[in-house]
């Protein structure tokens, strides 16, 4: 399975024929919107809108700010690739990118840019950095993939090319049913419907009953029986991401561990709901969907971990009135505790293990007693977040910080000062306004002009920006805000003004770039026929991380301590906090881009 997932990936980046680039915007729910109007909105399919926001394709509600895959960026039948006159220039790898594409793009052959950068003829990576030389001349390129019958030689070229890459992948004849898709038949193929396309060309036309389709066998690439626990996990559900830590390389599979869950629900409530559902929305209860989301994401990881050959004992217990009584351990087995989300009884339960070191681990912290050290949140809380983009801008010495202030929000005026005492604010009065003599005197020239908006008028953000862009000729100007949902929405203000300063932002969760975020999708919607929703995965990848941390040879809260670690989702940097606990300081940085339109600068 690994090598068919690495030949699939192969396949990918060398021939998939969607060489544009895809620019996204943000679009904030308003009544009455479904992801149907969304989609006729920005022309955009639905599927295109499930892809980029997990959990759209159960529900979406009012206020939610979803990501749009956009084609408004360029001209709606072909765009120019503009580049620079130099004659050597840099470019970053993004996600979607193919070496046939950025090829094209440039007008340079694919064997003068491996040539050119040697670290990717192994393959092509988001991220890696490439030097293009020669051929800057503009490619105009379809902003959208296109698929004709005109040029029959390059999906062919493409299909004995990718044959002849691996010769243990076998294919068989598939006969088309009633009802069945191009989409519907890439999810049985674990393909996307692009390179499902590809392998089949003839369905450019159409899909049709009883026509005969190429479909790849599962497991016709055969795996190395000494494969190792990272090996095994990349035919589970997801592979840890190889930016971090990766535990299961140093997992001690003779170690003891008990895992406990706790939810206002017993293990055969939750179970027989799973069970009598097709979709989270059509559990009502909003408490109960959430702990029902959490808990299928938790059965993937243990799933995933017992492939990879991990033995551990399993718990769920409904927390209700009456103290837990917690069994006695004398076989000093490594204990841990899920506690997925705000409770009440979250404080008291922590009082109770915390007398056999026993940690527990929740999204949120809701204990304010100190001297608790066996909590941990798992994911970043506001405060983390705002910490983690002020100490980024205060990192560096030449910043200077000016700050667009609402009067109502006195508390984050409070919350920055504490931490920018040296930042500059600019109040703004009543109705959003302020001169524009008022913010022009506060920028400086020669340092790094960072603004921040702390505030959420549409208005202040026009009069703000135009004024700026205005100015980017005389000072080095960059926005950022400390709290992601002031951020407008693009219907509103144009995300292009922030891409041009450059808007900077916390955020607890990644882009969904990794390898590991893709086949995690990937596989959850060939088993569920729906993307994952937001607490299916905090479900993964607390319990996946929790369980790796416990089969450690050292201590648990050593591998707390020693150990950064990310898999679908969450980036996980434990720290301790002033009250003795543990907080996830795994915060990502994201910045609105030129080029790329979103990325993580830290």
């Amino acid at each position: 399975m690994k090598i068919f997932y690495n030949v699939f990936i192969f396949f990918l980046c060398c021939f998939q024929l969607a060489t544009a680039q895809q620019n996204t915007i943000k679009h904030k729910v308003k009544k009455g919107e479904n992801v149907y109007r969304i989609g006729l909105k920005y022309g955009v399919s639905p599927e295109e809108i499930y892809q980029l926001n997990p959990g759209s394709s159960e529900s979406i509600y009012i206020g939610q700010v979803l990501i749009i895959p956009s084609s408004k960026e360029n001209s709606s039948t072909n765009s120019v690739a503009t580049q620079t006159n130099k004659s050597s220039f840099t470019h970053i790898v993004r996600q979607g990118e193919t070496k046939f594409g950025l090829a094209k793009q440039f007008g340079i052959s694919i064997a003068q840019l491996e040539q050119d950068n040697p670290h990717i003829k192994g393959g092509l990576q988001v991220g890696h950095e490439l030097t293009i030389n020669k051929g800057n001349r503009p490619v105009s390129t379809p902003s959208k993939p296109s698929y004709t019958t005109s040029n029959p030689s390059t999906v062919t070229e493409a299909v004995e090319t990718i044959k002849k890459s691996n010769d243990k992948i076998q294919y068989y004849s598939y006969t088309v049913k009633p009802k069945e898709t191009l989409y519907s038949l890439s999810v049985q193929a674990e393909m996307k419907p692009s390179e499902f396309l590809i392998l089949n060309p003839d369905l450019i036309n159409g899909v049709k009953v009883g026509q005969t389709v190429k479909m790849p066998k599962k497991g016709s690439a055969t795996v190395n029986s000494k494969s190792t626990a990272t090996d095994k996990a990349t035919s589970t559900i997801a592979a840890t991401s190889s930016r971090y830590d990766n535990l299961a390389k140093t997992v001690d599979f003779s170690k003891n561990t008990e895992l406990m869950f706790l939810f206002p629900y017993s293990e055969k409530e939750l179970s027989d709901r799973l069970r009598s559902i097709n979709t989270f929305s059509e559990v009502q209860d909003s408490v109960f969907r959430q702990n029902l989301e959490f808990y299928r994401g938790a059965q993937l990881a243990i799933d995933s971990l017992k492939k990879m050959g991990f033995k551990f004992n399993l718990d769920i217990v409904k927390m209700e009135n009456e103290k837990l009584l917690l069994k006695p351990n004398p076989d000093k087995n490594s204990r841990a505790v899920i506690w997925p989300f705000k409770n009440t009884k979250t404080e008291e339960a922590a009082l109770m293990f915390a007398t056999q070191n026993i940690p527990v681990i929740t999204l949120e912290n809701t204990s304010t007693k100190p001297g608790l050290a066996n909590i941990y949140e798992a994911v970043p809380s506001q405060t983390t977040q705002r910490e983690a983009i002020l100490n980024y801008i205060k990192r560096n010495p030449n910043n200077n910080v000016i700050v667009i202030n609402d009067k109502y929000r006195r508390e984050s005026k409070s919350f920055i000062s504490n931490w920018l005492p040296e930042a500059q604010f600019l109040d703004l009065k009543n109705n959003g306004t302020f001169k524009d003599d008022d913010l022009l005197n506060l920028l400086q020239k020669g340092k790094n002009n960072i603004v921040i908006f702390d505030t959420d008028k549409n208005s202040t953000y026009l009069s703000s920006t135009t004024l700026l862009l205005s100015q980017v000729s005389k000072y080095d100007i960059q926005l950022a805000v400390i709290d992601p949902e002031l951020i407008p929405d693009d219907a509103e203000v144009s995300s292009k003004r922030f891409r041009i300063l450059q808007l900077m932002y916390p955020s607890a969760t990644a882009l969904k770039q990794s390898n590991a975020t893709n086949l995690f999708i990937k596989k959850y919607t060939y088993l569920y026929k729906s993307t994952p929703p937001q607490n299916v995965i905090y479900g993964f990848d607390i319990t996946f991380d929790t369980l790796l941390r416990m089969a450690q040879p050292e201590s648990f809260e050593n591998a707390v301590k020693n150990n950064v670690t990310e898999y679908v989702n969450i980036k996980f940097d434990y720290r301790p906090n002033a009250k003795g606990s543990y907080d996830n300081k795994g915060v990502y940085i994201i910045q609105y881009d030129a080029e790329s339109f979103l990325k993580e600068v830290n």
